[in-house]
């Protein structure tokens, strides 16, 4: 089996290079000989009138970083079919579903002296066979940061200082990151990663057996995180600059509660399934970047534990319902997306 650390980077240039590079895809409708040469070959705008007396002779969809190469290679097919007028029938420049130039063409052969004869695209058949939306792949990486809130609530059998502890961490900072590739313009899957952190200290006493009373403090630092595949679902505007997104992730969530009461250090962990519930919506900034806000909701139930003590041993907790630990909280980024 292929090394992980040789695999991953060779997946990610092999997505890289077939996203890059020029794609163009052709039907063929009427067979005729070539061209003697591509200067034969006029090139009609969208907004331009159909060609008169012409026969359709092929199909083209191309696909690629620059549009001037892709009017190259179109009106080189359309040569080598032996069409000599090229309609472009859509054409997309680089949008918020890709960073790549799309255009959709119908090809003919024009002779006012020859009538067309009794070959036609059937409407349903062109509309088809032109989409050039369903095959807008690509890829989108983001990196996001913001604040959430734990939705959990907080036990009834704490006592003053322990619920205003837990209040106090109820609200925290957040990191984001995913990878997704979108096999057209609406659904694509990724790798989604999510964490939040939240610490707070409290003064505390202690009152010792022989009636004195220790002063010390109640310190936590909790790192809530997840990472799982997701799957997501991408509305783009009539603008193309704009897209909201649906996200859903399922995969392993985890806390960690790095703490010290009294002056003695401990940690706990602990691990279980997670959900990650996620609405954005993005706006195009530049041909690769957006910048986008997101609105989450992350959900998981500790049922067991971990504990190290200061000495480095550690014991496994099994909790009771009461005292399940609850790791959903809601939150909002903002962050940069690079889209390719």
């Amino acid at each position: 089996m292929m090394n992980m650390r040789i695999a991953a980077p060779f997946l990610i240039c092999v997505l890289f290079l077939a996203g890059c590079s020029p794609k163009v895809t052709t039907t063929l409708i009427k067979a005729k000989a070539p061209l003697e040469s591509e200067e034969q070959v006029t090139i009609l705008q969208p907004e331009a009138q159909e060609p008169e007396n012409a026969i359709p002779v092929q199909l083209i969809k191309a696909i690629g970083p620059d549009y001037y190469p892709l009017v190259a290679k179109i009106r080189s097919e359309a040569a080598n079919a032996g069409a000599n007028v090229v309609k472009i029938k859509d054409c997309f420049s680089p949008d918020i579903a890709s960073s790549r130039h799309r255009i959709a063409a119908l090809t003919y052969w024009a002779d006012s002296s020859v009538k067309p004869d009794s070959v036609r695209v059937d409407p349903a058949r062109l509309k088809e066979e032109l989409n050039i939306k369903k095959e807008t792949g690509s890829m989108r990486a983001s990196i996001s940061g913001g604040a959430a809130y734990l939705t959990a609530k907080i036990p009834d059998n704490l006592g003053n200082v322990e619920k205003t502890h837990q209040q106090n961490m109820k609200l925290g900072a957040t990191v984001d990151a995913e990878v997704s590739y979108f096999f057209g313009e609406s659904a694509g899957i990724g790798v989604r990663y999510h964490n939040f952190f939240s610490g707070d200290q409290m003064p505390m006493s202690v009152q010792l057996s022989d009636g004195s009373i220790q002063q010390g403090y109640m310190r936590d630092n909790v790192s809530i995180w997840f990472v799982g595949p997701a799957i997501r679902g991408r509305f783009v505007t009539p603008s193309r600059n704009q897209a909201l997104l649906l996200s859903y992730a399922f995969g392993i969530a985890g806390e960690s509660d790095r703490g010290e009461l009294m002056s003695v250090p401990y940690k706990i962990t602990g691990f279980t399934l997670g959900h990650l519930v996620e609405l954005g919506y993005d706006i195009r900034i530049s041909r690769y970047f957006t910048v986008g806000a997101s609105l989450y909701y992350m959900l998981g139930t500790i049922r067991d534990c971990t504990v190290y003590d200061g000495q480095g041993n550690k014991k496994s907790l099994a909790l009771t319902e009461d005292n399940f630990e609850h790791l959903g909280h809601i939150g909002l980024c903002i962050g940069l997306r690079y889209n390719l």
